[in-house]
């Protein structure tokens, strides 16, 4: 273990090491984005020095993280000389906390109401914070999709269906597009190497689904609109 403020920790290392690894591994000069990962309630470090060194070198231009609280996002920046200018969270039409309680906020009988993330969303826009949306088309967490479930979402893919042939697109579109027409502009983080669905989602963030079509998908999916 080591102590002091002169000398790097094994965290911001590996960090370096592992990021310029992939930059390399993409053949590019530099990465536009690094996003922290869940944060660690038993730190080696905090990074800054591994973020203060891939900046200076022209590695990485901007910094963010994933899946933090805004408490979190706020001590995080205490240590650091870059601002903090992404947050990757978990979002799907059916795994939706991020919304839905925002949506049933001070509905003491619903579940539905509970904050999960310390009023994140608003956060976030509060602060000029770019969300990205990670698995857009899972169930839960790592449940599988939603996509063509009909055993559990029969009516959720009816709706999917019926505005994807309204608007001329694949389901898949129509589940990009209920995340992106969000007024808070979140970025939908596909992690997909498969072209045609690149394709459809690329369709489907084009599409201003109206009020009423977002709302029709968030209730299909099982929420609650008080």
């Amino acid at each position: 273990m080591r102590t002091g403020t002169s000398r790097r920790s094994d965290e911001d290392v590996d960090d370096q090491e592992h990021t310029t690894a992939r930059i390399e591994r993409g053949a590019g000069a530099h990465a536009d984005r690094r996003a922290r990962r869940r944060t660690d309630p038993h730190p080696r470090g905090h990074g800054e020095e591994a973020f203060d060194t891939l900046h200076a070198a022209g590695k990485v231009r901007n910094f963010g993280v994933s899946n933090h609280t805004p408490g979190q996002i706020e001590l995080l920046k205490r240590s650091l000389n870059q601002p903090l200018v992404v947050n990757q969270v978990q979002l799907s039409i059916t795994h939706s906390p991020l919304f839905a309680a925002g949506i049933a906020a001070n509905m003491a009988g619903l579940d539905q109401s509970i904050d999960r993330d310390n009023g994140l969303l608003d956060y976030s826009r509060l602060n000029d914070m770019t969300l990205q949306a990670w698995s857009p088309f899972q169930k839960a967490f790592f449940d599988g999709v939603f996509l063509g479930d009909r055993e559990n979402f029969a009516e959720l893919n009816d709706v999917l269906d019926e505005l994807a042939a309204a608007y001329g697109v694949t389901p898949t579109g129509i589940a990009v597009a209920w995340i992106t027409r969000h007024p808070a502009n979140i970025q939908v983080v596909l992690g997909t190497t498969t072209p045609s669905r690149v394709v459809e989602s690329a369709a489907g963030s084009e599409i201003p689904l109206t009020r009423e079509e977002w709302y029709r998908l968030f209730t299909a999916a099982g929420h609650t609109v008080p």
